[in-house]
């Protein structure tokens, strides 16, 4: 009956040290792989041992597993429930897309993406700054990703200094905090909208620019941006006044265009592809006369964009034409 046992112990431990893969999973283009395979040398058994121990002896006894567990009993301060480790040795491989071992930084990304994935055994997901150790293509193709299918289970909460994170990630709601010093005492405020509203509210009714705000909360802030981007914006608005893009390059008020201007505002906008334009605000045009020019010339501008390939000389003429009648006094 021993005998029998005996056999069956070693055929178990025979499959065991089979070379062979045990389990796959994969994450979002990762490739998890759990394999099995004989220790090559007694150093591998000490170290899956996990102990300060010396496995030389036993080790020349691994061939015979049964003589091998024989001389591992042997081992002083060595747990009986120790054992099971010391018969094959399992190894975890992180694969890439192209199926080769991840590199340093690979593995950082496998590992902030598992700590994603297993955040759904809680109630809430709080990612902080996650562009302050990954780039921004991993952020977008791989983070984005799984955060957005969280968020159909869970509410997950991205907090974020950087543009990309912040615009590719297409938050469903948004919370701005600020500080205001009113009579020698600090006020805090919480804002809060839709990525789409034109103005974060307050629960005070205290209202900001959205666009503003997001723009200053990311990286560098408005100032930068404006300049980045101010060779195609036409018309804009800008600290309550509404302004349009000159021939020199630089903003002057709405209320200074000229017929010249008007040309040349035309003639971008029919043959330029890159070009932008402030929606219209009455909030935040606090000029009446500013209200009145920029809505005008917004909307004729829109539409010629809208309408460009019907229009060339003719649109132009009309447009200065119609607007023209603005301009004169009633």
């Amino acid at each position: 009956m021993n005998r029998k046992r005996i056999d069956r112990f070693i055929e178990i431990v025979s499959l065991l040290r089979k070379p062979a893969v045990i389990s796959e999973d994969t994450l979002q283009g990762f490739r998890i792989e759990i394999r099995k395979h004989p220790f090559a040398g007694a150093g591998e058994v000490k170290q899956a041992s996990g102990r300060k121990l010396a496995f030389s002896d036993a080790f020349t006894s691994y061939e015979d597993a049964y003589a091998y567990l024989q001389r591992i009993k042997e081992i002083e301060d060595l747990a009986t429930a120790d054992y099971y480790r010391l018969f094959a040795k399992i190894t975890y491989r992180i694969l890439n897309r192209d199926g080769h071992e991840v590199s340093g930084g690979e593995r950082s990304e496998f590992r902030l993406l598992q700590e994603i994935a297993d955040a759904q055994n809680y109630d809430l997901l709080l990612v902080d700054e996650p562009e302050s150790s990954f780039d921004n293509l991993f952020l977008k193709r791989e983070v984005n990703q799984i955060l957005k299918s969280i968020s159909e289970t869970m509410p997950v909460i991205v907090v974020t200094h950087n543009s990309t994170v912040g615009a590719s990630v297409e938050a469903d709601y948004i919370l701005y905090t600020a500080k205001e010093t009113v009579d020698g005492k600090p006020i805090y405020r919480v804002f809060s909208g839709y990525p789409t509203d034109k103005r974060l509210v307050s629960v005070d009714g205290a209202e900001v620019n959205s666009h503003e705000i997001l723009l200053n909360s990311l990286e560098a802030g408005l100032a930068p941006y404006e300049g980045e981007n101010s060779h195609m914006k036409l018309l804009k608005i800008a600290e309550n006044v509404g302004e349009f893009q000159a021939v020199d390059g630089q903003y002057r008020t709405v209320d200074e265009i000229t017929k010249d201007d008007l040309l040349r505002l035309v003639d971008r906008t029919l043959f330029e592809d890159d070009v932008e334009f402030d929606p219209y605000d009455e909030k935040s045009l606090k000029n009446q006369a500013h209200q009145v020019i920029y809505k005008s010339v917004l909307q004729k501008l829109q539409d010629l964009r809208n309408r460009r390939r019907e229009f060339v000389d003719e649109s132009a003429r009309l447009f200065l034409e119609d607007y023209q009648r603005y301009r004169e006094p009633p």
